[in-house]
């Protein structure tokens, strides 16, 4: 399945709302730029056009945020595309001709991008969840 295009995700990323540290509430921002470099990785990187290919996110990040950011955010992104080329590493090796026995979910990307940032914030958290739910609004589990 191809991408949903960058446009598609980085509007499903905008609509995540969420409360920071000290309760403030706040949303992500579709048309900003970190969420718009985010989306076109994101696009970049979705590979998985059929059901035994992968993706190639870290290749994609590396390439959009290699002058953006340093730090804990260079890593966070990282954890990011680690996180789902990961996950779709395992879904497209489950192929066994007619069906994968691995599923991917929304969670488990979460988790693995989590399990692997030294970000611990409700931001982090949020960012997490609304990529992930970004890229499986647009994947299909026997397609890619």
């Amino acid at each position: 399945m191809p991408s949903p295009g960058a446009s598609a995700i980085a509007s499903s990323i905008g609509t995540k709302s969420f409360t920071v540290e000290g309760g403030f509430a706040t949303q992500f921002v579709s048309t900003g730029e970190f969420v718009v470099k985010l989306s076109n990785a994101i696009h970049s990187g979705w590979t998985s056009a059929s059901p035994s290919t992968p993706t190639t996110m870290a290749t994609s990040f590396a390439t959009e945020f290699s002058t953006y950011l340093s730090g804990n955010g260079a890593v966070f992104v990282n954890c990011i595309a680690s996180g789902i080329d990961a996950e779709i590493a395992a879904w497209a090796a489950s192929w066994n001709g007619s069906v994968h026995t691995f599923t991917v979910t929304a969670a488990s990307i979460v988790s693995r991008i989590m399990a692997c940032t030294p970000i611990v914030s409700n931001g982090a958290q949020a960012l997490a969840e609304a990529v992930a739910d970004a890229f499986m609004s647009g994947f299909g589990q026997e397609a890619g």
